[in-house]
């Protein structure tokens, strides 16, 4: 099985993409990027959108509910993803790319 997002060709056409995405985070929603270390020594690249003191007028405590966002096949939480949704919506996110996609690591 291969994953399209994980194929070099495939990041290298997006690399403006994903990088811009991810400047969108920060400046628009203050999110924090970092790469999270596995046990097998890969890296997970992460962001965090931190929404728990932002007031949301139907439900002032939806910035205290974290949202978990895992990309697909050809996603990535930079472009394409789901991250955009719930952030919208006023929660906190954590959106995270799959081994060898964009900024996280994969080795056999």
């Amino acid at each position: 099985m291969i994953y399209p997002g994980s194929l070099s060709i495939i990041q290298k056409a997006m690399e403006t993409l994903l990088s811009e995405g991810r400047a969108k985070l920060v400046r628009k929603y203050g999110g924090d990027r970092a790469k999270l270390v596995a046990a097998d020594g890969n890296h997970i690249d992460t962001m965090f959108v931190d929404r728990r003191q932002v007031f949301h007028s139907t439900d002032p405590g939806r910035g205290r509910k974290l949202v978990i966002c895992c990309e697909g096949n050809a996603a990535f939480y930079e472009a394409f993803g789901a991250m955009n949704i719930p952030l919208e919506a006023g929660f906190s996110v954590l959106g995270w790319n799959h081994p060898g996609f964009a900024g996280s690591s994969v080795s056999f």
